[in-house]
């Protein structure tokens, strides 16, 4: 989870200054964070996608925006692990799979291999844990003499991992100083032209 650090004092301070401008000092302040925080969805995906190698719609399917009282907004990641084939899984002709968790950077699985769930499904990726080999308890071998090598999906980093990590937080963290800086000025400006376009007419 993400939660940037809003500083009470500071929009307090804000909503005066857009009060003494002839505003509704905190109903602006509101908005101005409401934008941010609609703003901070696009960013968070942009963010994670340069850091991880998952499409860009994947990791928006996994990240949500909720408000936080009383002002600010918290970034919620999916816990549930993401299978490999996310991550631009592919089987080696020499065997093993390879997968990208981080742009660029490809990582080789010797114990990897692609197959089909016993319970069916689309095709997933596969290592051999090295443990020893068990009964089958699923699938056309079950109850039967037939053991079978334990092995386990192969998954990489959540969407709650992404969150985590700390080029992304830091990521975040200066998007949203940028941006509710630049919204606060955006509203101030638009309230002085209003103001001077007041004076103008009532000259």
């Amino acid at each position: 989870m993400f939660e940037p650090k809003v500083d009470a004092r500071a929009l307090d301070r804000l909503a005066a200054r857009f009060q003494a401008a002839g505003a509704n000092g905190p109903q602006e302040v509101k908005r101005a964070m409401i934008s941010v925080r609609r703003a901070m969805g696009a960013e968070t995906n942009r963010a994670s996608g340069a850091k991880y190698n998952l499409a860009r719609k994947y990791i928006a399917s996994g990240i949500t925006v909720r408000p936080a009282e009383p002002l600010g907004f918290t970034v919620r990641g999916a816990n549930r692990p993401i299978p490999a084939v996310h991550y631009g899984g592919r089987v080696r002709k020499r065997g093993g799979v390879t997968v990208a968790f981080f742009r660029g950077k490809r990582v080789l699985i010797k114990e990897g291999f692609a197959g089909v769930p016993p319970q069916g499904g689309d095709p997933k990726f596969w290592r051999r844990t090295g443990d020893p080999k068990v009964k089958a308890t699923k699938g056309r071998y079950k109850d039967k003499r037939y053991l079978r090598e334990p092995i386990d999906v192969i998954t990489g980093p959540s969407h709650a991992d992404h969150l985590a990590n700390r080029e992304v937080r830091t990521r975040l963290d200066g998007f949203f100083g940028r941006r509710l800086g630049n919204e606060i000025a955006r509203r101030f400006s638009r309230l002085l032209k209003r103001r001077i376009a007041t004076q103008n007419r009532l000259t």
